[in-house]
């Protein structure tokens, strides 16, 4: 059973006891021992302990666990310690009788030793105590108590030699756990003395008060006005700040609280310091707390909280699931709307749109002109996908979510094009839209320079008409106006004459000496001036000279000091062995440096400080000796005889074609073409008239006769297994020749060219030896070659043909017309068959004509 009362703004409350565990024992004929929690505080009395006197309360400090804890009281119950039989009572008062009076110190050591002089009672070990009892059940027993209680202080009162009890140790943590409570039993205790008697309200004497610390739960006797008062720590309603089980509370008798001294409170931490104040009389007992559902409420509130947190995080995660499937709200790109549509939805209305702006064409508006290009031209494209990517991803970040919900997204495009095709439009529209600026000009008229002045221009530039051309599409605009920006031109008339004056003038003002060992060479200002030109820099015109123009010209001055290598050759000796000349190298002049040169010490105006002193380095041969004698040349692998005519002219181009053929090295891999071979057929190059066929009918031209070095020069080739890529036989045909197996030659649309398709060098040797046009090919044998030509067929008769003018000759009829076939089967030294083909050929018949 319990009652309770508010100290401190807390409940208190004490357990019971049971009364049939109490036992006497013999204690201190001096003192009274009762057991209290260890660190507890207890009430020093004064020397003149008795009535009227006032009890003072210090705190006393920590001891060993004994057995049995005692403390000096004149009288004194352990909270609800349970009530105590007549006997008891009776026992108490005679031990007290006998005592002789003694002056209790103010803190006594607790003692194993019992002396005879005091009589000790036990009080019982607490069982775990019931829920605390209210209401009207609980006041007899109260009553009872409270009954007990004034026969002791009585008696304290009577005799100021304290009666010793010994009271039974009540354990704090007696509603904790089995586990808790076996620890804190086993706690040390400490002995309190009796503090003497204080007057109370109405000048009746008080028992002595006992502060407790807050480390435990404190015992406290239940009595009447004069029966001690107990204070209790906050320590002591740890457990959600009602007392603990089993603890009952420190009601005084009349259902009143009980007052605590503030001395007592003072010494227990976090309790006020002020005692509490007595109930007025006639007052209602204070209503216990309604405690029995405060363990459920405890218990329930966090679920509640985290079922409130699951629903919450539920809706939010299936929130951000329902955004992730869709493109934020007011979401546009490049204009165009999609915002709350699927990534379907969104790349269709994306791709439509784009389709249809990328394909029409845009006009560009300045200043009055007009430029006009499609986008497609310029290979503009969006990539769709690309520009979506992301926008619908899954995620549960706060600001994306908000986002898509509420914010406004404008989107680029993600775009590709031709970058040059671009760029070409870019220069027609600033071209077609404006003037651009014009760089003053610095040039030689002789040896002479001469200024062309600059001019402002008025043009988009270049960077503004090239993003056009890319957003105008983009936005889905039909017509982009741009304004033209005046421009200024790189270089000014001012950098032009400063030009003229420090490059240009000087650099004509006399001759530049190169030097090339122990020769020289002297530059003039007409070579300077050719070779020089004045380009636009980052600080104005640049001297820039041309190289090659000074080096060739210094080469031709001295060629004895700077050869140029020369190249291996082989050549046919006798025509009948193979002789490689060695290649020999050369010497020349760096062409870069002697211009670097002469840009330095051209603009000097004193004569002796104009001298170039180019580096002079090997010119080795680009065919050297080495090489030729990989080329294999040693054998005659085809070769074809034609003879020649009566006519010398004709003779005369044949042999001077011979002599240009012959030693003409073809390398594996390269081509061989006689019109190329031979140069222009010109007089100047040795030929001269004489007869050729045109038309059909005899005539005459410049190298006549050469198509019979044509028809030589396939034949070896074709022979060899070389690569036929070019040829054509006559119109008629002439019996020196192969039949079908000729060509003929006429520059500028007709030529004869084939292949070398070996691994070795091919080398021609041709000339003319009696009366013939002997043609060879040297190599190493490679393919095995077989020709074949078909007998003539379908053969188609000459007629005579009326012709007229000034040129008309009459001839005879001649040969007639037929069809020929000629074959050829080329297989490799591996056996594999390179080439198995066939050609006809059809002549046409030799007419006659007669000439108005």
């Amino acid at each position: 059973m319990a009652d309770f009362e508010k100290d401190g703004n807390l409940p208190h409350s004490v357990p019971e006891n049971r009364p049939e565990a109490a036992a006497e024992t013999r204690g201190s004929a001096a003192q009274g021992h009762i057991a209290v929690p260890a660190g507890a505080a207890a009430q020093k009395p004064t020397p003149e302990a008795g009535e009227g006197a006032t009890a003072q309360t210090e705190s006393l400090p920590e001891a060993r666990p004994t057995p049995e804890v005692e403390r000096t009281s004149e009288t004194q119950r352990a909270p609800e310690a349970g009530r105590t039989s007549e006997t008891e009572n009776a026992a108490t008062q005679k031990s007290a009788a006998e005592t002789p009076a003694a002056e209790t110190p103010a803190v006594v050591e607790t003692s194993a030793v019992e002396t005879p002089a005091a009589e000790t009672m036990l009080l019982p070990e607490p069982q775990p105590a019931a829920a605390p009892e209210t209401g009207p059940a609980a006041k007899p027993e109260a009553a009872m108590q409270a009954a007990a209680m004034p026969e002791v202080a009585t008696q304290a009162a009577a005799k100021p030699e304290a009666a010793t009890q010994k009271l039974p140790v009540v354990s704090p943590y007696a509603s904790l756990s089995s586990e808790i409570r076996a620890q804190a039993n086993s706690e040390a205790t400490q002995a309190l003395p009796v503090a003497g008697i204080t007057p109370g309200a109405g000048g009746a004497g008080t028992a002595p008060t006992a502060a407790y610390p807050a480390a435990a739960y404190p015992v406290s006797a239940t009595g009447s006005a004069g029966a001690p008062t107990v204070a209790y720590p906050n320590a002591a309603y740890a457990n959600g700040g009602y007392p603990a089980p089993g603890l009952q509370g420190n009601a005084a008798p009349g259902g009143g609280a009980r007052p605590v001294p503030a001395s007592a409170s003072a010494s227990a931490p976090g309790l006020s310091s002020a005692p509490a104040p007595a109930p007025a009389p006639g007052s209602a007992p204070a209503p216990a707390p309604a405690v029995a559902n405060a363990p459920a409420r405890r218990l329930r509130w966090p679920w509640v909280v985290l079922t409130l947190i699951i629903l919450l995080a539920a809706a939010y995660t299936g929130l951000a699931y329902y955004a992730s499937g869709r493109v934020s709200q007011n979401t546009k790109v490049a204009g165009i709307e999609i915002g709350g549509l699927d990534p379907e939805a969104a790349q269709a209305t994306l791709t439509s749109a784009f389709t249809e702006r990328l394909n029409r064409d845009v006009t560009y508006l300045v200043d009055g002109q007009v430029y006009t290009a499609n986008p497609a031209s310029y290979g503009l494209q969006v990539d769709v996908p690309q520009t979506l990517r992301g926008l619908t991803e899954f995620s549960l970040d706060p600001r994306q979510v908000w986002a898509h919900f509420v914010s406004e997204h404008e989107l680029a495009p993600v775009y590709t094009f031709d970058e040059a095709q671009l760029a070409a439009h870019t220069e027609e529209l600033m071209a077609s839209t404006g003037t651009p600026a014009v760089n003053a000009t610095l040039q030689y008229e002789g040896i002479a320079p001469v200024i062309t002045p600059s001019q402002s221009g008025a043009a988009v530039p270049a960077d503004v008409a090239r993003q056009a051309l890319l957003d105008g599409p983009l936005q889905g605009q039909e017509n982009v106006e741009l304004v033209a920006q005046r421009s200024e031109p790189q270089i000014t008339d001012a950098l032009a004459t400063q030009a003229q004056n420090e490059l240009a003038t000087p650099l004509v003002s006399g001759d530049v000496r190169v030097k090339v060992g122990e020769a020289q060479a002297v530059l003039q200002p007409a070579t300077l001036a050719q070779a020089a030109s004045f380009a636009p820099g980052e600080a104005g015109l640049q001297l820039q000279l041309d190289g090659k123009i000074l080096g060739d010209e210094v080469r031709k001055q001295l060629p004895d000091a700077l050869k140029p290598g020369e190249d291996a050759r082989i050549e046919i000796v006798d025509h009948t062995t193979p002789t490689i000349i060695p290649s020999v190298d050369g010497q020349t002049i760096d062409d870069a440096d002697l211009a670097a040169q002469v840009s330095q010490v051209g603009i000097k105006t004193v004569a002796a400080e104009r001298e170039a002193t180019p580096k002079v380095e090997a010119s080795p041969a680009s065919f050297t000796t080495e090489d030729a004698e990989k080329m294999g040349i040693k054998e005659v692998v085809a070769e074809i005889s034609t003879p020649l005519t009566s006519d010398s002219v004709r003779t005369t181009n044949l042999r001077v074609g011979c002599q240009k053929v012959a030693g003409t090295l073809v390398k594996p891999g390269e081509k061989f073409s006689l019109l190329q071979t031979l140069g222009p057929i010109t007089h100047a190059n040795g030929f001269v008239d004489s007869g050729v066929v045109a038309n059909g009918f005899n005539d005459t031209a410049l190298g006549g006769g050469l198509s019979q070095l044509s028809t030589n020069t396939f034949n070896i080739g074709y022979l060899a297994g070389m690569e036929d890529i070019q040829h054509k036989p006559h119109s008629k045909y002439f019996e020196r020749y192969p039949m079908g197996r000729e060509a003929t030659l006429w520059e500028g649309s007709i030529d004869m060219v084939w292949g070398n398709r070996t691994p070795y060098g091919a080398v021609i040797d041709s000339y003319i030896a009696n009366g013939q046009v002997v043609t060879k090919l040297w190599s190493t044998k490679y393919f095995d070659v077989k020709t074949s030509t078909s007998a003539p067929r379908n053969y188609t008769q000459p007629t005579m043909v009326q012709d007229s003018g000034p040129g008309c000759e009459p001839q005879g009829r001649g040969g007639p017309g037929f069809t020929v076939t000629v074959a050829r089967t080329v297989t490799d030294p591996e056996g594999t068959v390179v080439e198995d083909s066939s050609y006809n050929w059809t002549y046409q018949p030799v007419n006659g004509r007669t000439c108005d």
